[in-house]
């Protein structure tokens, strides 16, 4: 009877753990999604780099445009900025939007407005256009400029401007721009082509001796391991409130890291109930594997076979936003960091990939595919490995996408990430390969958004 009551205890702790699991992973889920419903910096970002890649590449319809919706005057505007330069002055000022549609215009909104309209009324002619933006005085111009960034100078920088010298700049940016999206898209097929063979040869290598599965559920206490990620979810909600009250939202990529800083301290809570620590060590996986090197080898290759399942997600996320475009919803499924990131100076890029490549995978791999994959691994110990992988990852990867605050329409690509990466920890056991593989899709995503962006 005694060895009963603790496994009981166990297994009570454990549902416990998953209540709140569940409970706190909906409401950031739903938090996230009425979040990205309001008019963001996402909807100007999405709307900079359709536009940007419509402009230099000559095509394109501005429905596209359309379809990234903001609901504020200041969207309408650039857009209408977008439609001088494609359709002309007229198609322009037919696109600029109602003041009567923002219930509460912003001052520099209706001054944007205004100067905006003063271009392009009762006129048709590109001439006439290039000849009332050079007139506008200085001040003018340079508002314009300042408060709708790039669109504004499309605006103040129409064909046959006495600034024919700045507007080849400015076009020649956008041309830059899209001659680098399509390089990165070609290296990203690349990538994933190589992803494919190296998964399509994978499970004929396993089980030879240089290549098997080293990832063994054996009994333990994994309902401990559930309280301990419970307990780091708890910790994240609740630090990650009460510093976005201190800092009444702002703070800047220092807070928006502290709750990750913080709610690692639930690493104690094994050692707590009395589990020691190299036992807590060995069963999340923080130990060196078959070696360093290798395991950091094993992690790129797991980043590129990561690649074709992240796909998967990534086509259904996209088929997602289409929906939402087709219902006049919000289709951001932007990440705030990404906003920080093309803002960001030389310094503040650097702590964004000191964040998001090495100190965000390190934390979220130890909890996740440390924690909570092992907890689920185990709790489905009797069930044969293809299917205890498949339900243990793809639950795990469901938890990850739902507390990441992009929205619902993010999910599918990112639980398919997630899946991934606990596919690299079944191989290997050892986290060195998931966090490194996560450290790298992270950094891919920065640098590219970078070369995109900010070259």
């Amino acid at each position: 009877m005694t060895d009963g009551a603790p496994g009981q205890a166990r297994r009570h702790g454990a549902l416990i753990a998953w209540i709140l699991v569940i409970v706190l992973a909906t409401a950031l889920a739903v938090v996230a999604t009425l979040e990205k419903s309001k008019p963001t910096a996402g909807n100007a970002f999405q709307l900079r780099m359709l536009a940007r890649q419509m402009i230099g590449s000559g095509g394109g319809s501005l429905r596209q445009l359309d379809s990234v919706t903001e609901g504020d005057l200041a969207h309408g505007l650039r857009v209408a900025c977008v439609a001088a330069e494609m359709d002309g002055p007229e198609a322009a000022h037919d696109r600029l939007p109602e003041i009567a549609t923002d219930p509460a215009p912003e001052p520099d909104d209706l001054r944007a407005h205004a100067l905006l309209d003063q271009l392009w009324v009762d006129t048709d002619d590109i001439a006439e256009t290039a000849v009332r933006a050079d007139a506008l005085s200085s001040p003018d111009r340079e508002f314009v400029v300042e408060h709708l960034g790039w669109f504004g100078e499309l605006a103040v920088l129409p064909e046959g401007t006495s600034r024919a010298g700045e507007r080849r700049d400015l076009l020649s940016s956008a041309r830059s721009a899209t001659l680098r999206a399509v390089t990165i898209v070609v290296l990203g097929i690349g990538a994933l082509l190589a992803g494919m063979l190296l998964l399509a040869l994978f499970p004929l290598a396993v089980g030879t001796e240089r290549t098997s599965l080293h990832f063994a559920p054996a009994e333990g206490n994994g309902g401990l391991l559930a309280q301990t990620f419970a307990a780091w979810l708890v910790l994240v909600v609740v630090s990650s409130t009460l510093l976005s009250w201190i800092f009444d939202g702002s703070g800047g990529l220092v807070v928006g890291m502290a709750p990750q800083v913080i709610a690692i301290s639930a690493l104690a809570w094994p050692k707590l109930r009395g589990e020691a620590w190299s036992d807590t060590r060995r069963r999340l996986g923080l130990h060196s594997g078959r070696g360093l090197i290798r395991e950091t080898l094993c992690g790129f290759a797991s980043y590129l076979m990561m690649l074709p399942i992240l796909g998967i997600g990534v086509a259904i996320t996209f088929g997602l936003t289409r929906i939402a475009e087709s219902m006049e919803a919000s289709s951001d499924a932007t990440h705030p960091i990404v906003l920080m990131l093309v803002e960001a100076n030389g310094l503040q890029i650097v702590g964004i990939f000191i964040a998001g490549s090495v100190i965000a995978p390190l934390f979220e791999e130890t909890l996740f595919r440390g924690a909570l994959y092992r907890h689920l691994r185990e709790a489905t110990g009797r069930w044969t490995r293809w299917l205890s992988v498949p339900a243990s990852g793809m639950l795990t990867g469901f938890v990850f996408a739902a507390i990441h605050p992009q929205g619902w329409l993010a999910i599918p690509a990112l639980a398919a990430m997630g899946f991934g990466l606990t596919l690299a920890r079944e191989w290997r056991n050892s986290l060195i390969a998931p966090i490194v593989a996560h450290g790298i899709s992270n950094g891919v995503v920065f640098t590219a958004l970078l070369v995109m962006f900010r070259s």
